[in-house]
């Protein structure tokens, strides 16, 4: 997707888009902070930081004391250096998208959170963070799944290409491009479940059908995270380094 693309997408933000960036940014950060554990992190990198909304609330939990912001989008930039919510916010750049302006193990910790399934090829991309930074936080959606290929191929959906998403990620093939594919160290990689406030802030139906769906996906997250994410869309966060 060029930076055209994203810049547009900025442009048309509301705010209802902005609350949601915002409970999103939330659920990021702490998700992030879970993964990391107890890893001593000073200094973060966010790759793909969009409106900065995941490292104003990673300053508000206190991982790390110097941030960084990284993104293609001028506007998302702007977005950045408006906010005043970023404690310990350094530095806030564009960038081509592929090579990161900064120093070899410059950084603790560089976080890309739902950046990589918008890449055709991620890998130049993860390994310019892993150069960059000792440890990587990556969280993707894991969209390879039954409800979505029959949203997608049978009813038409195009919310994919609405939201810039041109990778199919599932458990295996998001550890393989890590390990494989770019030679990294997965310390740790979650199943993260979509916060219940953000699956209503999402469904613009009526809330006893919303109820019912969402008491619907908690059963089955009873499954094994195999099973579970064959079928239906939540997100995966792996913790990495260079091997």
């Amino acid at each position: 997707m060029s930076t055209a693309f994203y810049d547009d997408q900025y442009m048309r933000m509301d705010d209802h888009v902005w609350q949601w960036r915002e409970l999103g940014g939330a659920a990021k950060a702490r998700n992030i902070v879970s993964i990391v554990r107890d890893l001593p992190i000073s200094s973060v990198v966010d790759v793909g930081c969009g409106t900065g909304t995941v490292l104003a609330h990673l300053s508000r939990l206190r991982l790390g004391q110097a941030y960084y912001a990284l993104d293609i989008s001028n506007r998302a930039i702007s977005f950045v250096n408006s906010r005043g919510d970023i404690t310990g916010l350094v530095a806030s750049r564009t960038f081509d998208g592929a090579h990161l302006p900064y120093n070899d193990q410059q950084f603790d910790l560089a976080v890309l959170s739902h950046v990589i399934e918008h890449l055709i090829d991620p890998i130049p991309l993860l390994r310019e963070a892993a150069r960059v930074a000792r440890y990587l936080a990556v969280e993707v959606p894991l969209e390879d799944n039954l409800y979505t290929h029959l949203k997608v191929r049978l009813l038409r959906s195009r919310y994919r290409e609405e939201l810039g998403h041109v990778q199919w990620f599932n458990r295996h093939n998001f550890r393989s491009l890590l390990e494989c594919s770019c030679g990294l160290e997965v310390v740790s990689m979650n199943v993260v479940y979509l916060p219940d406030e953000l699956y209503f802030f999402r469904k613009r139906s009526s809330r006893g059908l919303v109820s019912v769906s969402l008491a619907l996906r908690k059963a089955l997250r009873a499954l094994s995270d195999d099973l579970y994410t064959c079928l239906l869309t939540d997100h995966c966060i792996a913790l990495v380094r260079a091997s």
